[in-house]
């Protein structure tokens, strides 16, 4: 029992991993982040309760069954205010698993390896798409985040980070500007 929980949360983990930004935007309005991540945790504890991997007293399996039945309770919550279609509604718990694993995994990347954790939201960064160093080459946006870019020219290979700070109000960063796109 205890390695089939095992491989089924890999097997969630991977997949919540890999389809996380796109079930958080095709979700958007109806769970966010942390309402999936608190559902996937009540649904865990409740398989912890029933599969009996908790060996502790009666106050610990209260206590689990507690905290699994008020995450449930918001699920049904959800699907009852948030959910439009009878398809959100029966695909919920499934969504909000994958959605809750796929956090997980990203976060753990994020602590471990330094991946930058890609965020669900539109992208609204303050970064342009392409600068143009005073030599005339073009740089493109690899990635971002709230403070810092790192753009990569694409006939050079050479790789740059730009501060916030140096494109705030629709500036660029000193001798660079703005490319088009």
């Amino acid at each position: 029992m205890d390695i089939a929980i095992m491989i089924t949360a890999l097997v969630l983990g991977c997949i919540g991993g890999i389809s996380y930004n796109s079930l958080c935007r095709k979700y958007e309005g109806v769970i966010g982040v942390f309402g999936a991540y608190f559902i996937t945790t009540g649904i865990g504890m409740l398989i912890l309760g029933i599969s009996g991997l908790s060996k502790s007293g009666l106050s610990e399996l209260l206590l689990v069954f507690g905290i699994a039945a008020v995450a449930l309770l918001y699920m049904v919550y959800i699907m009852i205010k948030k959910c439009k279609t009878v398809k959100q509604r029966i695909l919920l718990p499934f969504v909000a698993m994958l959605i809750g694993f796929g956090f997980a995994v990203r976060i753990t990347l994020k602590i471990f390896l330094r991946i930058p954790m890609a965020s669900p939201q539109k992208e609204t960064s303050v970064f342009p798409k392409v600068l143009i160093n005073p030599n005339g080459e073009e740089f493109r946006c690899e990635w971002s985040n709230d403070i810092r870019a790192e753009y990569y020219c694409l006939r050079t290979g050479q790789r740059v980070q730009v501060e916030e700070t140096d494109i705030r109000s629709g500036g660029s960063p000193q001798g660079w500007r703005r490319g088009s796109e």
